[in-house]
Protein backbone atom coordinates (compact mmCIF):
# COMPACT_ATOMS: atom_id res chain seq x y z
CA UNK A 1 0.00 0.00 0.00
CA UNK A 2 2.86 2.37 0.92
CA UNK A 3 4.50 1.74 -2.48
CA UNK A 4 1.26 2.52 -4.31
CA UNK A 5 0.92 5.83 -2.47
CA UNK A 6 4.54 6.69 -3.30
CA UNK A 7 3.94 5.97 -6.99
CA UNK A 8 0.80 8.16 -7.01
CA UNK A 9 2.68 11.03 -5.36
CA UNK A 10 5.48 10.77 -7.89
CA UNK A 11 3.03 10.75 -10.78
CA UNK A 12 1.20 13.78 -9.36
CA UNK A 13 4.49 15.61 -8.87
CA UNK A 14 5.52 14.85 -12.45
CA UNK A 15 2.20 16.15 -13.78
CA UNK A 16 2.55 19.37 -11.79
CA UNK A 17 6.09 19.89 -13.08
CA UNK A 18 4.93 19.19 -16.64
CA UNK A 19 2.28 21.90 -16.39
CA UNK A 20 4.06 24.87 -14.83
CA UNK A 21 1.93 28.04 -14.70
CA UNK A 22 2.79 30.67 -17.29
CA UNK A 23 2.39 34.46 -17.54
CA UNK A 24 1.06 36.79 -20.20
CA UNK A 25 1.84 40.51 -20.44
CA UNK A 26 1.86 43.29 -22.99
CA UNK A 27 0.42 46.67 -23.84
CA UNK A 28 -2.68 48.29 -25.32
CA UNK A 29 -2.42 51.46 -27.41
CA UNK A 30 -4.65 53.81 -29.35
CA UNK A 31 -4.51 52.60 -32.98
CA UNK A 32 -4.84 56.20 -34.27
CA UNK A 33 -2.47 58.15 -32.02
CA UNK A 34 -0.24 55.38 -30.70
CA UNK A 35 -0.76 56.62 -27.13
CA UNK A 36 -0.99 54.03 -24.33
CA UNK A 37 -4.51 53.22 -23.15
CA UNK A 38 -5.18 52.92 -19.42
CA UNK A 39 -8.24 51.23 -17.86
CA UNK A 40 -8.59 48.63 -20.64
CA UNK A 41 -10.04 45.30 -19.54
CA UNK A 42 -7.95 42.53 -21.13
CA UNK A 43 -9.48 39.04 -20.91
CA UNK A 44 -8.04 35.60 -21.73
CA UNK A 45 -10.59 32.82 -22.36
CA UNK A 46 -9.25 29.26 -22.35
CA UNK A 47 -10.53 27.28 -25.33
CA UNK A 48 -12.84 24.43 -24.38
CA UNK A 49 -13.33 25.71 -20.81
CA UNK A 50 -16.32 28.05 -20.63
CA UNK A 51 -15.63 28.95 -16.98
CA UNK A 52 -11.84 29.39 -17.20
CA UNK A 53 -11.02 33.08 -17.67
CA UNK A 54 -8.12 35.35 -16.72
CA UNK A 55 -8.27 39.12 -16.71
CA UNK A 56 -6.35 42.31 -16.02
CA UNK A 57 -6.70 46.09 -16.30
CA UNK A 58 -4.09 48.19 -18.04
CA UNK A 59 -2.16 50.70 -15.96
CA UNK A 60 -1.55 54.37 -16.76
CA UNK A 61 1.18 53.38 -19.23
CA UNK A 62 -1.11 50.94 -21.05
CA UNK A 63 0.61 47.83 -19.66
CA UNK A 64 -1.09 44.69 -18.37
CA UNK A 65 0.11 41.45 -16.80
CA UNK A 66 -1.57 38.14 -16.00
CA UNK A 67 0.28 35.52 -13.92
CA UNK A 68 -0.38 31.90 -12.94
CA UNK A 69 -1.95 31.20 -16.33
CA UNK A 70 -2.73 27.58 -17.14
CA UNK A 71 -1.00 26.47 -20.37
CA UNK A 72 -3.34 26.28 -23.37
CA UNK A 73 -4.86 28.18 -26.27
CA UNK A 74 -6.63 31.43 -25.39
CA UNK A 75 -8.88 33.96 -27.07
CA UNK A 76 -7.82 37.53 -26.25
CA UNK A 77 -10.43 40.29 -26.01
CA UNK A 78 -10.22 43.94 -24.99
CA UNK A 79 -12.91 46.23 -23.63
CA UNK A 80 -12.97 49.93 -22.87
CA UNK A 81 -15.77 52.46 -23.11
CA UNK A 82 -15.26 54.67 -26.15
CA UNK A 83 -13.03 52.19 -27.99
CA UNK A 84 -13.41 49.12 -30.17
CA UNK A 85 -11.05 46.33 -31.19
CA UNK A 86 -8.73 47.16 -34.06
CA UNK A 87 -8.50 44.99 -37.14
CA UNK A 88 -4.80 45.88 -37.40
CA UNK A 89 -3.67 43.19 -34.98
CA UNK A 90 -6.71 40.96 -35.29
CA UNK A 91 -7.87 41.30 -31.72
CA UNK A 92 -10.28 38.64 -30.51
CA UNK A 93 -7.71 36.20 -31.96
CA UNK A 94 -6.03 33.22 -30.34
CA UNK A 95 -2.68 32.94 -28.60
CA UNK A 96 -0.88 29.80 -27.42
CA UNK A 97 0.58 29.82 -23.91
CA UNK A 98 3.07 27.03 -23.16
CA UNK A 99 4.02 25.57 -19.81
CA UNK A 100 6.28 27.92 -17.81
CA UNK A 101 6.37 30.47 -20.64
CA UNK A 102 6.50 34.23 -20.10
CA UNK A 103 4.54 35.69 -23.02
CA UNK A 104 5.44 39.39 -22.92
CA UNK A 105 4.81 40.17 -26.58
CA UNK A 106 1.02 40.70 -26.58
CA UNK A 107 0.77 44.21 -28.03
CA UNK A 108 -2.81 45.18 -28.74
CA UNK A 109 -4.44 48.18 -30.39
CA UNK A 110 -7.89 49.71 -30.03
CA UNK A 111 -9.70 52.20 -32.24
CA UNK A 112 -11.64 55.15 -30.81
CA UNK A 113 -15.33 54.43 -31.32
CA UNK A 114 -17.47 56.67 -33.47
CA UNK A 115 -21.12 57.66 -33.35
CA UNK A 116 -24.11 58.49 -35.53
CA UNK A 117 -26.61 61.18 -34.63
CA UNK A 118 -29.63 62.64 -36.34
CA UNK A 119 -33.38 63.03 -36.24
CA UNK A 120 -36.48 60.98 -37.05
CA UNK A 121 -39.64 62.57 -38.43
CA UNK A 122 -42.90 61.27 -39.84
CA UNK A 123 -44.08 61.71 -43.43
CA UNK A 124 -45.36 65.22 -42.55
CA UNK A 125 -42.00 66.27 -41.15
CA UNK A 126 -43.11 66.22 -37.49
CA UNK A 127 -40.68 64.78 -34.90
CA UNK A 128 -41.23 61.18 -33.78
CA UNK A 129 -40.62 60.41 -30.11
CA UNK A 130 -39.78 56.94 -28.77
CA UNK A 131 -38.60 55.41 -32.06
CA UNK A 132 -35.83 52.79 -31.77
CA UNK A 133 -32.82 53.57 -33.96
CA UNK A 134 -30.10 51.05 -34.84
CA UNK A 135 -27.02 51.12 -37.08
CA UNK A 136 -26.73 47.95 -39.18
CA UNK A 137 -23.51 46.82 -40.83
CA UNK A 138 -25.40 43.86 -42.33
CA UNK A 139 -29.14 43.15 -42.56
CA UNK A 140 -30.39 42.72 -39.00
CA UNK A 141 -26.85 42.92 -37.50
CA UNK A 142 -26.44 46.02 -35.36
CA UNK A 143 -23.25 47.61 -34.11
CA UNK A 144 -22.52 49.93 -31.21
CA UNK A 145 -25.06 50.58 -28.48
CA UNK A 146 -28.00 48.18 -28.47
CA UNK A 147 -30.78 50.73 -29.05
CA UNK A 148 -31.06 54.50 -29.22
CA UNK A 149 -34.48 56.03 -28.62
CA UNK A 150 -35.53 59.34 -30.07
CA UNK A 151 -36.36 62.15 -27.67
CA UNK A 152 -39.37 64.48 -27.71
CA UNK A 153 -37.85 66.40 -30.64
CA UNK A 154 -37.01 63.24 -32.61
CA UNK A 155 -33.25 63.37 -32.02
CA UNK A 156 -31.08 60.28 -31.47
CA UNK A 157 -27.44 59.33 -30.96
CA UNK A 158 -25.86 55.86 -31.40
CA UNK A 159 -22.45 55.56 -29.77
CA UNK A 160 -19.82 52.85 -29.46
CA UNK A 161 -19.57 52.24 -33.22
CA UNK A 162 -16.43 50.72 -34.73
CA UNK A 163 -15.27 52.58 -37.87
CA UNK A 164 -17.26 51.50 -40.90
CA UNK A 165 -20.30 52.11 -43.05
CA UNK A 166 -23.78 51.63 -41.62
CA UNK A 167 -27.36 51.73 -42.72
CA UNK A 168 -29.43 53.41 -40.02
CA UNK A 169 -32.92 52.07 -39.26
CA UNK A 170 -35.70 53.76 -37.28
CA UNK A 171 -38.54 51.63 -35.90
CA UNK A 172 -41.51 53.57 -34.46
CA UNK A 173 -43.55 52.34 -31.50
CA UNK A 174 -46.43 50.02 -32.39
CA UNK A 175 -49.59 49.75 -30.28
CA UNK A 176 -51.13 46.78 -32.13
CA UNK A 177 -54.57 48.42 -31.76
CA UNK A 178 -57.43 48.75 -34.28
CA UNK A 179 -57.53 51.98 -36.31
CA UNK A 180 -59.23 54.89 -34.61
CA UNK A 181 -62.82 55.67 -35.62
CA UNK A 182 -62.71 59.33 -36.67
CA UNK A 183 -65.49 61.70 -37.72
CA UNK A 184 -63.41 64.80 -38.45
CA UNK A 185 -62.47 63.79 -41.98
CA UNK A 186 -59.01 62.47 -41.05
CA UNK A 187 -57.88 58.86 -41.02
CA UNK A 188 -55.62 56.95 -38.67
CA UNK A 189 -52.16 56.23 -40.12
CA UNK A 190 -49.25 53.92 -39.31
CA UNK A 191 -45.55 54.65 -39.58
CA UNK A 192 -43.28 51.83 -40.72
CA UNK A 193 -39.66 50.92 -39.92
CA UNK A 194 -37.53 52.97 -42.33
CA UNK A 195 -33.87 53.07 -43.35
CA UNK A 196 -32.04 56.37 -43.83
CA UNK A 197 -33.09 58.54 -45.55
CA UNK A 198 -36.53 57.05 -46.34
CA UNK A 199 -36.07 53.51 -47.69
CA UNK A 200 -38.14 50.40 -46.98
CA UNK A 201 -35.29 47.85 -47.15
CA UNK A 202 -31.65 47.54 -46.11
CA UNK A 203 -30.31 47.53 -49.66
CA UNK A 204 -32.34 50.59 -50.65
CA UNK A 205 -31.00 52.64 -47.76
CA UNK A 206 -28.04 55.02 -47.90
CA UNK A 207 -24.92 54.47 -45.82
CA UNK A 208 -23.59 56.66 -43.04
CA UNK A 209 -19.80 56.43 -42.76
CA UNK A 210 -18.20 56.49 -39.30
CA UNK A 211 -14.50 57.27 -38.86
CA UNK A 212 -12.48 56.43 -35.74
CA UNK A 213 -13.45 58.79 -32.93
CA UNK A 214 -15.75 60.82 -35.18
CA UNK A 215 -19.50 61.43 -34.92
CA UNK A 216 -21.44 61.29 -38.20
CA UNK A 217 -24.20 63.83 -37.63
CA UNK A 218 -27.17 65.04 -39.63
CA UNK A 219 -28.66 61.60 -40.38
CA UNK A 220 -32.28 62.52 -41.07
CA UNK A 221 -34.82 59.70 -41.42
CA UNK A 222 -38.36 60.38 -42.65
CA UNK A 223 -40.63 57.44 -41.83
CA UNK A 224 -42.67 55.73 -44.50
CA UNK A 225 -46.37 55.06 -44.04
CA UNK A 226 -48.08 51.72 -44.58
CA UNK A 227 -51.74 50.67 -44.54
CA UNK A 228 -53.18 49.58 -41.20
CA UNK A 229 -54.02 45.91 -41.73
CA UNK A 230 -55.09 42.97 -39.60
CA UNK A 231 -54.67 39.21 -39.37
CA UNK A 232 -57.76 37.31 -38.27
CA UNK A 233 -59.00 33.77 -37.98
CA UNK A 234 -60.23 31.10 -35.60
CA UNK A 235 -58.72 28.57 -33.24
CA UNK A 236 -60.04 25.04 -33.70
CA UNK A 237 -59.79 22.17 -31.24
CA UNK A 238 -58.93 24.14 -28.10
CA UNK A 239 -58.77 21.77 -25.10
CA UNK A 240 -61.61 21.80 -22.58
CA UNK A 241 -60.82 23.60 -19.36
CA UNK A 242 -57.74 25.34 -20.78
CA UNK A 243 -56.95 28.86 -19.59
CA UNK A 244 -54.52 31.74 -20.17
CA UNK A 245 -55.02 31.63 -23.94
CA UNK A 246 -52.52 33.70 -25.92
CA UNK A 247 -51.55 34.38 -29.50
CA UNK A 248 -47.83 34.29 -30.20
CA UNK A 249 -46.59 35.95 -33.37
CA UNK A 250 -42.94 35.78 -34.45
CA UNK A 251 -41.34 37.59 -37.38
CA UNK A 252 -38.39 36.40 -39.43
CA UNK A 253 -36.43 39.47 -38.35
CA UNK A 254 -36.42 38.14 -34.79
CA UNK A 255 -39.15 40.36 -33.32
CA UNK A 256 -42.14 38.85 -31.57
CA UNK A 257 -45.55 39.90 -30.30
CA UNK A 258 -47.91 38.37 -27.74
CA UNK A 259 -51.63 39.12 -27.48
CA UNK A 260 -54.40 37.69 -25.31
CA UNK A 261 -56.85 38.22 -28.13
CA UNK A 262 -58.68 34.88 -28.44
CA UNK A 263 -62.42 35.30 -27.86
CA UNK A 264 -64.58 32.62 -26.19
CA UNK A 265 -65.76 31.41 -29.61
CA UNK A 266 -62.13 30.95 -30.72
CA UNK A 267 -61.94 33.91 -33.10
CA UNK A 268 -59.10 36.43 -33.04
CA UNK A 269 -57.87 39.55 -34.82
CA UNK A 270 -54.49 41.27 -34.53
CA UNK A 271 -53.97 44.78 -35.91
CA UNK A 272 -51.07 46.84 -37.21
CA UNK A 273 -48.63 44.10 -38.20
CA UNK A 274 -45.96 45.58 -40.45
CA UNK A 275 -44.93 44.18 -43.85
CA UNK A 276 -42.91 40.98 -43.49
CA UNK A 277 -43.02 37.22 -42.97
CA UNK A 278 -44.47 35.77 -39.76
CA UNK A 279 -45.66 32.67 -37.96
CA UNK A 280 -48.61 32.58 -35.57
CA UNK A 281 -49.72 30.02 -33.02
CA UNK A 282 -52.09 29.83 -30.06
CA UNK A 283 -51.05 28.56 -26.62
CA UNK A 284 -52.94 27.59 -23.46
CA UNK A 285 -52.37 26.11 -20.06
CA UNK A 286 -54.42 22.95 -19.69
CA UNK A 287 -55.67 21.48 -16.40
CA UNK A 288 -52.82 19.70 -14.66
CA UNK A 289 -50.21 22.28 -15.70
CA UNK A 290 -49.58 21.04 -19.26
CA UNK A 291 -48.89 23.55 -22.03
CA UNK A 292 -50.93 23.13 -25.22
CA UNK A 293 -50.28 24.86 -28.53
CA UNK A 294 -51.71 24.95 -32.02
CA UNK A 295 -49.81 24.08 -35.19
CA UNK A 296 -47.80 27.19 -36.26
CA UNK A 297 -49.15 28.84 -39.42
CA UNK A 298 -46.90 31.00 -41.64
CA UNK A 299 -48.20 34.14 -43.34
CA UNK A 300 -46.86 37.27 -45.03
CA UNK A 301 -48.06 40.86 -44.69
CA UNK A 302 -47.77 42.70 -47.99
CA UNK A 303 -50.14 45.70 -47.73
CA UNK A 304 -53.55 44.08 -47.15
CA UNK A 305 -55.38 42.27 -44.35
CA UNK A 306 -55.30 38.49 -44.06
CA UNK A 307 -58.59 36.87 -42.96
CA UNK A 308 -59.54 33.28 -42.27
CA UNK A 309 -56.41 31.81 -40.69
CA UNK A 310 -57.19 28.48 -39.03
CA UNK A 311 -55.13 27.61 -35.96
CA UNK A 312 -55.69 23.93 -35.20
CA UNK A 313 -54.79 21.90 -32.17
CA UNK A 314 -53.86 18.43 -33.39
CA UNK A 315 -52.69 15.40 -31.43
CA UNK A 316 -49.03 14.40 -31.87
CA UNK A 317 -48.21 11.52 -34.21
CA UNK A 318 -46.76 8.08 -33.56
CA UNK A 319 -44.67 7.08 -36.59
CA UNK A 320 -43.16 3.76 -37.54
CA UNK A 321 -40.78 3.92 -40.46
CA UNK A 322 -38.18 2.08 -42.47
CA UNK A 323 -35.27 3.15 -44.64
CA UNK A 324 -34.94 2.02 -48.25
CA UNK A 325 -31.63 2.34 -50.13
CA UNK A 326 -31.09 3.18 -53.79
CA UNK A 327 -27.50 1.91 -53.52
CA UNK A 328 -25.30 0.16 -50.96
CA UNK A 329 -23.18 3.29 -50.39
CA UNK A 330 -26.25 4.98 -48.87
CA UNK A 331 -26.45 2.49 -46.02
CA UNK A 332 -25.31 3.64 -42.55
CA UNK A 333 -21.95 2.36 -41.29
CA UNK A 334 -22.13 -0.69 -39.07
CA UNK A 335 -19.67 0.58 -36.47
CA UNK A 336 -21.57 3.77 -35.55
CA UNK A 337 -25.12 4.56 -34.38
CA UNK A 338 -27.49 5.67 -37.15
CA UNK A 339 -29.78 8.58 -36.27
CA UNK A 340 -32.57 10.14 -38.33
CA UNK A 341 -33.37 13.68 -37.17
CA UNK A 342 -36.80 15.22 -37.77
CA UNK A 343 -35.92 18.95 -37.86
CA UNK A 344 -39.02 21.08 -37.45
CA UNK A 345 -39.17 23.92 -39.96
CA UNK A 346 -40.26 27.46 -39.26
CA UNK A 347 -39.39 30.28 -36.91
CA UNK A 348 -40.16 28.08 -33.92
CA UNK A 349 -37.75 25.35 -34.90
CA UNK A 350 -36.90 22.20 -33.01
CA UNK A 351 -35.88 18.62 -33.57
CA UNK A 352 -36.64 15.03 -32.64
CA UNK A 353 -34.21 12.15 -33.09
CA UNK A 354 -35.03 8.55 -34.03
CA UNK A 355 -32.54 5.71 -33.71
CA UNK A 356 -32.35 3.50 -36.80
CA UNK A 357 -32.11 -0.24 -36.12
CA UNK A 358 -29.85 -2.61 -38.03
CA UNK A 359 -32.79 -3.62 -40.26
CA UNK A 360 -33.43 0.03 -41.19
CA UNK A 361 -36.53 0.47 -39.04
CA UNK A 362 -37.22 3.39 -36.67
CA UNK A 363 -40.02 4.53 -34.40
CA UNK A 364 -41.15 7.92 -33.07
CA UNK A 365 -43.81 8.73 -30.50
CA UNK A 366 -45.58 12.00 -29.78
CA UNK A 367 -44.18 13.92 -32.78
CA UNK A 368 -45.92 17.36 -32.83
CA UNK A 369 -47.82 18.32 -35.97
CA UNK A 370 -45.79 20.52 -38.32
CA UNK A 371 -43.39 20.52 -41.25
CA UNK A 372 -40.07 18.69 -40.97
CA UNK A 373 -36.84 18.16 -42.85
CA UNK A 374 -35.30 14.72 -42.37
CA UNK A 375 -31.53 14.61 -41.81
CA UNK A 376 -29.37 11.47 -41.64
CA UNK A 377 -26.48 11.33 -39.17
CA UNK A 378 -24.09 9.52 -41.54
CA UNK A 379 -22.23 11.33 -44.30
CA UNK A 380 -22.33 11.19 -48.10
CA UNK A 381 -26.07 10.50 -48.33
CA UNK A 382 -29.24 12.44 -48.95
CA UNK A 383 -32.93 11.68 -48.65
CA UNK A 384 -34.31 11.20 -52.14
CA UNK A 385 -37.98 10.78 -51.23
CA UNK A 386 -40.44 10.01 -48.45
CA UNK A 387 -43.62 7.97 -48.76
CA UNK A 388 -46.44 8.16 -46.24
CA UNK A 389 -49.06 5.57 -47.08
CA UNK A 390 -49.53 5.82 -50.85
CA UNK A 391 -48.28 9.43 -51.16
CA UNK A 392 -44.63 9.83 -52.21
CA UNK A 393 -42.84 13.19 -52.03
CA UNK A 394 -39.44 13.94 -53.55
CA UNK A 395 -36.79 15.29 -51.21
CA UNK A 396 -36.38 15.36 -47.46
CA UNK A 397 -39.50 17.35 -46.53
CA UNK A 398 -42.24 15.72 -44.48
CA UNK A 399 -45.53 17.59 -44.09
CA UNK A 400 -47.38 16.67 -40.90
CA UNK A 401 -49.34 19.92 -40.56
CA UNK A 402 -52.52 17.81 -40.72
CA UNK A 403 -51.08 15.27 -38.30
CA UNK A 404 -50.73 11.66 -39.28
CA UNK A 405 -49.67 8.34 -37.90
CA UNK A 406 -48.62 5.16 -39.60
CA UNK A 407 -45.91 3.72 -41.80
CA UNK A 408 -43.29 6.03 -43.30
CA UNK A 409 -40.78 4.94 -45.93
CA UNK A 410 -37.61 7.01 -46.39
CA UNK A 411 -35.55 6.41 -49.55
CA UNK A 412 -31.80 7.14 -49.23
CA UNK A 413 -29.24 7.75 -51.98
CA UNK A 414 -25.53 8.52 -52.22
CA UNK A 415 -25.72 10.19 -55.68
CA UNK A 416 -24.74 13.61 -54.38
CA UNK A 417 -23.68 16.44 -56.65
CA UNK A 418 -21.11 19.22 -56.42
CA UNK A 419 -20.82 22.85 -57.47
CA UNK A 420 -17.79 25.04 -58.09
CA UNK A 421 -16.67 28.07 -60.04
CA UNK A 422 -14.68 31.27 -60.17
CA UNK A 423 -15.73 34.48 -58.40
CA UNK A 424 -14.69 37.58 -60.35
CA UNK A 425 -14.62 41.28 -59.37
CA UNK A 426 -12.82 43.15 -62.12
CA UNK A 427 -9.10 43.17 -61.39
CA UNK A 428 -9.56 42.89 -57.62
CA UNK A 429 -8.88 39.71 -55.69
CA UNK A 430 -11.97 37.92 -54.40
CA UNK A 431 -10.11 35.68 -51.93
CA UNK A 432 -11.96 35.57 -48.63
CA UNK A 433 -15.32 36.51 -50.10
CA UNK A 434 -18.33 34.36 -49.19
CA UNK A 435 -20.60 32.42 -51.52
CA UNK A 436 -24.16 31.80 -50.31
CA UNK A 437 -26.05 28.74 -51.51
CA UNK A 438 -29.73 28.51 -50.61
CA UNK A 439 -32.37 25.90 -51.42
CA UNK A 440 -34.83 27.35 -53.91
CA UNK A 441 -38.23 26.13 -52.80
CA UNK A 442 -41.14 26.64 -50.47
CA UNK A 443 -39.11 25.49 -47.45
CA UNK A 444 -36.22 27.93 -48.00
CA UNK A 445 -37.75 30.69 -45.87
CA UNK A 446 -38.06 28.60 -42.72
CA UNK A 447 -35.41 25.92 -43.10
CA UNK A 448 -32.11 26.78 -41.35
CA UNK A 449 -30.32 23.97 -43.22
CA UNK A 450 -31.33 25.53 -46.55
CA UNK A 451 -28.47 28.07 -46.37
CA UNK A 452 -24.81 27.10 -46.85
CA UNK A 453 -21.61 29.19 -47.12
CA UNK A 454 -18.28 28.67 -48.86
CA UNK A 455 -15.18 30.86 -48.64
CA UNK A 456 -13.47 31.86 -51.88
CA UNK A 457 -9.86 30.62 -52.10
CA UNK A 458 -6.68 32.40 -53.17
CA UNK A 459 -7.29 31.60 -56.84
CA UNK A 460 -10.81 33.04 -56.71
CA UNK A 461 -12.40 29.59 -56.71
CA UNK A 462 -15.23 28.34 -54.53
CA UNK A 463 -16.70 24.85 -54.19
CA UNK A 464 -19.56 22.99 -52.53
CA UNK A 465 -19.31 19.21 -52.24
CA UNK A 466 -21.94 16.68 -51.23
CA UNK A 467 -24.96 18.65 -52.45
CA UNK A 468 -28.35 16.98 -52.56
CA UNK A 469 -29.96 17.23 -56.02
CA UNK A 470 -32.38 20.12 -56.42
CA UNK A 471 -32.82 23.77 -57.34
CA UNK A 472 -30.70 26.41 -55.61
CA UNK A 473 -30.03 30.15 -55.50
CA UNK A 474 -26.46 31.41 -55.26
CA UNK A 475 -24.60 34.72 -54.83
CA UNK A 476 -21.07 35.91 -53.93
CA UNK A 477 -20.72 38.74 -51.40
CA UNK A 478 -17.93 40.29 -49.35
CA UNK A 479 -18.66 38.60 -46.04
CA UNK A 480 -21.42 37.01 -44.02
CA UNK A 481 -21.77 37.60 -40.26
CA UNK A 482 -23.16 34.18 -39.31
CA UNK A 483 -25.73 31.49 -39.87
CA UNK A 484 -28.39 33.40 -37.97
CA UNK A 485 -28.37 35.88 -40.81
CA UNK A 486 -30.76 35.40 -43.74
CA UNK A 487 -30.13 36.34 -47.40
CA UNK A 488 -33.36 38.29 -47.98
CA UNK A 489 -31.46 41.51 -48.63
CA UNK A 490 -29.65 39.84 -51.55
CA UNK A 491 -32.70 38.31 -53.19
CA UNK A 492 -32.31 40.46 -56.31
CA UNK A 493 -28.64 39.44 -56.67
CA UNK A 494 -29.02 35.69 -56.42
CA UNK A 495 -28.74 33.47 -59.49
CA UNK A 496 -30.45 30.13 -60.11
CA UNK A 497 -28.64 26.81 -60.49
CA UNK A 498 -29.87 23.22 -60.59
CA UNK A 499 -28.00 20.09 -59.45
CA UNK A 500 -28.95 16.62 -60.73
CA UNK A 501 -28.02 13.31 -59.03
CA UNK A 502 -24.25 12.70 -59.22
CA UNK A 503 -23.70 15.82 -61.34
CA UNK A 504 -20.87 18.34 -61.05
CA UNK A 505 -21.95 21.86 -62.07
CA UNK A 506 -19.56 24.70 -62.86
CA UNK A 507 -21.03 28.15 -62.27
CA UNK A 508 -18.96 31.36 -62.26
CA UNK A 509 -20.10 34.38 -60.25
CA UNK A 510 -19.52 38.10 -59.94
CA UNK A 511 -18.95 39.30 -56.41
CA UNK A 512 -21.64 41.68 -55.18
CA UNK A 513 -21.39 43.78 -52.05
CA UNK A 514 -24.15 44.56 -49.55
CA UNK A 515 -23.08 48.18 -49.99
CA UNK A 516 -23.98 48.23 -53.68
CA UNK A 517 -27.23 50.06 -54.51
Amino acid sequence: MRNKRLILCLLLSACLKAQTPASVSGSVTNAVTGAPLPRVHVRLDLDGEWNREYGAMTTSDGRFSVTNVEPGTYTVTTERVGFSSSDVDELDSKIVVRSGENRNDINLKMLPSGAISGRVTNADGDPVEGAEVTAESFPGVSGGDDVSKTDAKGYFRIGGLPPGKYRVKATPENRYTPPEQRTDGTVDIQDAPTYFPGAATFRQGSRAEVAAGVEASGVEIRLNRVPIVSVSGKVEGAPLGAFNAQLLIAARDGSSHSAAGIKPDGTFRVWRLLPGKYEIRATWQAPGGMDVESVPVPFEIAGSSIPGLALRVLPPSDITGRLAFQDDAARPPRNAPAILTFARLGIWAGGTRAEVSADGSFHLTQLPAGRYRLIASWSNVYIAATRAGTVETEGALLDLTNGGSGELSVRMSSSLGSLSGIVADGNRSTAGAHVMLECDGESADDDPSALQFAIVGAAGRYSFDGIAPGKYKIAAVNEVPGRAWTPDAYEDLMESVEIHPGEHVSHDLKRRSPDEP
